[in-house]
């Protein structure tokens, strides 16, 4: 799977809402390995992060910056593929990220199931991959906000089965 390709498929699914909430798109994309993954369900975990981070900019607009490159897993060593969803919108703060993870725990009060986020970490362990997050609450309407998701997915995830062919020959 390409990273790139999966990330401007779901963009092109946001760009209405990119464009009716001012959000200005960046992609800084580098030329990336293909990545061993089950292409629906990363592209599952793309969608949450670009939809959360279009939502948390839904008021004042914004930029969303899209980054991918190549590199190794500092704890595994493993190679693979950082994806980066960085906004600049309202930020949250300690106590919801630590929470963020949950199932059910929504800051979009009845638009949000609370699922997106939960279902994320459930793809990318199958991946054998990780998340990462920082976030600061914008303070004042002009302030500096925002979050920044940070994904890695290695090129070989070790606890994935191989999808299994079921056409004998």
């Amino acid at each position: 799977s390409d990273v790139n390709e999966l990330l401007d498929s779901v963009i092109a699914l946001y760009e209405p809402r990119l464009r009716g909430y001012s959000v200005a798109l960046e992609r800084r994309y580098r030329h990336v390995a293909p990545l061993h993954a089950y292409e629906g369900e990363i592209r599952q975990v793309l969608a949450n992060f670009i939809g959360n981070a279009i939502d948390a900019m839904h008021r004042d607009g914004g930029r969303l910056v899209l980054r991918s490159s190549s590199g190794r897993d500092p704890r595994t060593g493993a190679e693979g593929v950082y994806v980066t969803v960085a906004d600049t919108g309202c930020g949250m703060d300690a106590a919801t990220r630590t929470r963020i993870y949950e199932p059910f725990f929504s800051t979009k009060g009845t638009t949000g199931t609370g699922l997106g986020l939960w279902v994320s970490q459930t793809i990318i362990d199958k991946h054998g991959g990780r998340i990462s997050i920082r976030s600061q609450v914008r303070q004042g309407a002009n302030g500096p906000g925002g979050t920044v998701f940070r994904l890695f997915l290695p090129l070989q995830p070790a606890n994935m089965a191989a999808p299994q062919n079921t056409l004998e020959p």
